[in-house]
């Protein structure tokens, strides 16, 4: 394809109907006046001149150089946009992005047509703006973006780790307070700075007021209106996202043209960011946009509907390195070729005497630690069965040995990884073994031939609480010849909404339960030699924030199973070897490093407390962009504290830093968000400040009491 010369405006204004201006930035062929091209709109609050620039230009930059328009507004209240921003996903914000679609239409360098994209929050925007149907508007690309602002975003477990509602809340509580450039806005910047520094709430405290999946979480969920999603839909995320169930939603409840990509990536592009293999998202877009957008007929929904990479076992790794595995296609979702089977969990076996499971062999697993008094756990172990497995000696199910108990050290879950992985040292899930060795395992024999996976697990259990509050959670692990256990999926659930998140289900002490945990979507290959492991625990810190009483689960293994999406073994048609280019994009835009990043990733344990302090400290170095002649520098910190045997003691504290300097411009701003509870409730506490040069221009804090409901 030829092409195309390009050139870049810095900073265009779109007016809003309220009358706030919004700043964007634009890539489009030199020619763009003489002919017309479609635009594709990204529309995030990321700052598109610092915090987002070398991202941003690296895709837009190559689009438009293939004839087509990026362009990227920054949200009102962010970057160099006007106004305020007073929560996430508001009508407000939907209804900028209808409006800025019909501006970018009317312009006269555009063709009349509009796509979108977005990772993360643009995905969830794109998805939006489809829901309200624009008329300009004719595909989208959403990416790592999520359906359900309640279940996988910020009020999901009000977990208090990045990416989830506590988290979360410390991210936006520092993004949203960060100053205007003077260059783009002029003597106003100070003004709209000293506008959003007294306006911008705590988003973490309305969040936190509602603990349920009620209206205010449900506004803005693209759940609640698949129907209305009429444009083309080209969904992609990864395996390793906080966001992986998304691809499948579409699938299932998309009616217009839909595929679906689903690589082994973390929170990233898929051209930009790891774990590998990356792919060439921009050349699948380029397809995409050219069918919809172009009306060129490239067979672009010839390719199979869902496109996965099937990841192979693999020793645990936390850093975004490439994964083994190969790309499958299948060509309708549900597939014929994936069939739920269910694992039955069984007592364990006593040493000598073993389970033929047809092409599994299930032995005996390693005794994890007992319950002593309130503050440790105990970890039994079991078994997992085929339906077809015959029981020879030893206990049998339906037996008062068929019983286990579960009461987990509120510090179990360290080795879980970050929510949200951004590619960044050290994110992903790290060997479970320290993990598995304070929960329950139910072990399959080591596999005869490889067993894959591809769609949603589901665990299916009869349990009681000896309180009136309790939690599971699950993981699922590839267990390796040495031992090495490598997170495949994990599900939680707070028992207290076994009967959906929008509602408060009793817990009564002892008395048995049924319930279902969904666990994450994935996509992979049991190699032979490995075992599949079930691990249950009643925490999963910092993944999931502590309920308020210690909790001693009972499970009653007889009515207990392991539901998995298993895929043929003769499918060898729908392999696609590698079905992608390789990545591309356009080179980073002008800049200098003048401090390197550097980061640290520690677990200190107090052992005369027992108390484990888990501490993220990140510092983005310093960047010099040259053609805007603006330094600019972040930091960020958090620190998850907790003592085992006593889950009031969790704690969660977020700092960030940003610096932005130009001249004699030097301007910084500092965020702290400090998250704590007892028994009936939640304690937040926040402070921001604002510098020019060293000279502080604003302070302000927060100091808030939210009563406890179900955690």
């Amino acid at each position: 394809m030829p092409i195309h010369e390009i050139e870049i405006c810095e900073h265009i204004w779109i007016e809003m109907s309220d009358g706030v201006r919004l700043s964007a930035k634009m890539w489009r062929p030199v020619n763009a006046l003489q002919n017309p091209v479609p635009a594709i709109l990204e529309f995030i609050p990321y700052r598109k001149r610092d915090g987002y620039a070398i991202r941003d230009h690296r895709n837009h930059a190559w689009m438009a150089a293939r004839g087509y328009a990026g362009v990227r507004p920054d949200m009102r209240g962010h970057g160099d946009s006007e106004g305020v921003m007073l929560d996430e996903y508001s009508q407000r914000e939907q209804q900028d992005t209808v409006e800025i679609i019909e501006w970018i239409a009317a312009q006269d360098w555009c063709s009349g047509t509009v796509g979108m994209m977005g990772l993360s929050w643009g995905g969830i925007a794109a998805m939006q703006a489809a829901i309200r149907q624009p008329k300009a508007l004719k595909a989208i690309i959403p990416v790592g973006a999520s359906v359900d602002r309640y279940y996988d975003d910020g009020g999901y477990l009000v977990g208090g780790y990045p990416g989830q509602g506590l988290g979360w809340g410390g991210v936006m509580f520092g993004y949203c307070i960060r100053p205007p450039d003077p260059a783009v806005v002029g003597d106003a910047w100070r003004e709209m700075w000293m506008q959003r520094l007294a306006n911008t709430p705590m988003f973490a405290e309305k969040w936190m007021k509602h603990q349920l999946r009620d209206k205010s979480w449900i506004e803005g969920s693209v759940c609640e209106a698949y129907e209305k999603i009429k444009v083309p839909v080209l969904g992609v995320s990864g395996w390793n996202d906080c966001w992986p169930n998304t691809m499948l939603r579409l699938l299932g409840n998309i009616d217009a043209p839909c595929r679906a990509v689903s690589g082994a990536w973390g929170h990233v592009y898929p051209n930009l960011g790891g774990p590998g293999p990356m792919i060439g998202f921009l050349q699948l877009a380029l397809d995409w946009w050219d069918h919809w957008l172009k009306d060129v007929d490239n067979g672009v929904m010839d390719a199979p509907a869902f496109t996965a990479f099937l990841q192979s076992s693999h020793a645990p790794d936390p850093n975004p390195t490439d994964r083994p595995g190969r790309w499958v296609g299948e060509t309708i979702w549900p597939s014929p070729n994936i069939h739920s089977t269910r694992f039955y969990l069984q007592p364990n076996t006593p040493r000598g005497n073993r389970v033929q499971t047809g092409s599994t062999e299930m032995g005996p697993t390693e005794t994890g630690p007992t319950k002593t008094g309130s503050t440790r756990t105990g970890a039994q172990n079991a078994g997992l069965l085929t339906p077809d497995a015959q029981t020879v000696e030893g206990p049998q199910v339906g037996t008062s040995s068929s019983i286990c108990h579960i009461c987990s050290p509120v510090s179990v879950g360290l080795t879980s990884g970050e929510y949200m992985p951004i590619s960044g040292i050290a994110e992903l899930p790290q060997d479970q073994r320290p993990d598995d060795a304070m929960s329950v395992c139910f072990d399959a024999a080591p596999a005869l031939k490889p067993l894959e996976f591809l769609g949603t697990p589901k665990l299916h259990l009869r349990l009681s609480s000896d309180c009136t509050h309790g939690l599971i959670a699950a993981r699922l692990c590839d267990v390796g010849p040495d031992g090495a256990s490598t997170l495949i999926s994990y599900g939680i659930l707070n028992l207290r909404q076994r009967d959906g998140r929008e509602k408060l289900a009793e817990i009564i002490p002892d008395a048995p339960m049924d319930v279902t945990i969904r666990m994450n979507d994935t996509g992979w290959s049991l190699q032979a030699g490995h075992q599949l492991r079930l691990a249950l625990s009643s925490q999963m810190w910092p993944m999931a924030w502590p309920v308020a009483e210690n909790a001693c689960l009972t499970l009653d293994l007889g009515a207990c199973s392991l539901e998995l999406p298993v895929r043929d073994a003769n499918t060898a048609k729908t392999d696609l070897g590698n079905p992608f280019a390789p990545p591309e994009a356009a080179d980073a835009p002008s800049h200098q490093i003048l401090c390197a990043p550097t980061g640290s990733r520690q677990i200190h344990h107090d052992i005369e407390s027992d108390t484990k302090h888990y501490a993220i400290v990140s510092d983005s170095g310093n960047l010099r962009f040259s053609d805007i002649d603006l330094t600019y520098g972040a930091t960020n910190k958090q620190v998850y504290s907790i003592t085992d045997g006593d889950p009031l003691s969790a704690r969660m504290e977020y700092e960030a830093g940003f610096s932005f300097a130009r001249a004699d411009w030097q301007t910084r701003t500092h965020s702290r968000m400090v998250a704590s509870c007892d028994a009936d409730n939640f304690y937040l506490q926040g402070r921001i400040e604002a510098f020019e040069k060293d000279q502080q221009v604003f302070e302000r804090d927060w100091d808030i009491t939210i009563p406890r409901l179900i955690f």
